[in-house]
């Protein structure tokens, strides 16, 4: 038997996060839609990014056995809340908070999670691939701040749901 031991990829700063409002192909998005005036990386803005999801089961009983066996059920594909970075004090349009004024509650498009990119040096590139999730965005909701925090920045929360079948493997287009 052939020993296989692939040397994997390091998460740390190698996930990009792209929202685009519009794609006229979910699994060949372009770099003009990746570039395009309402599309923004906002990776540097969000904590985190948690895709996820759970499927049913049915149970499967047959008369001549003593097993219930299982069968598979829906796939419910879930995103965990989104939070953020921003300057409450930034005037309307400052580019410290585009993202916020892009991410505004009811807003539909795209969260396109390139793994395996480092957001820093990542420019829209064909062939690159990633995850798209078709989403509608929920309210903004300022987080709390901890008192018995030090240095903690101001942050909002919101809900990404996810309206359609997903995720969507994809690669860009040239």
């Amino acid at each position: 038997m052939v020993v296989f031991n692939p040397p994997g990829v390091s998460t740390l700063g190698n996930e990009t996060l792209v929202w685009v409002p519009a794609i006229a192909v979910l699994t060949a998005v372009t770099v003009a839609e990746l570039t395009a005036t309402n599309s923004l990386n906002i990776s540097f803005a969000v904590r985190g990014f948690g895709p996820g999801g759970d499927q049913g089961t049915s149970t499967d009983i047959r008369l001549g056995t003593r097993v219930a066996y299982e069968n598979p059920g829906r796939f419910n594909p879930t995103i965990d809340d989104i939070t953020y970075v921003w300057d409450p004090q930034a005037a309307t349009a400052a580019p410290v908070n585009k993202h916020k004024e892009l991410l505004i509650e009811g807003a539909i498009g795209y969260l396109l999670d390139f793994r395996g990119l480092n957001p820093e040096t990542w420019t829209a590139t064909a062939a690159q691939k990633y995850k798209a999730y078709p989403v509608q965005l929920g309210a903004q909701r300022d987080v709390g701040i901890d008192p018995t925090s030090e240095g903690g920045k101001f942050e909002i929360v919101q809900k990404p749901y996810i309206l359609a079948p997903g995720p969507t493997n994809g690669a860009v287009a040239s």
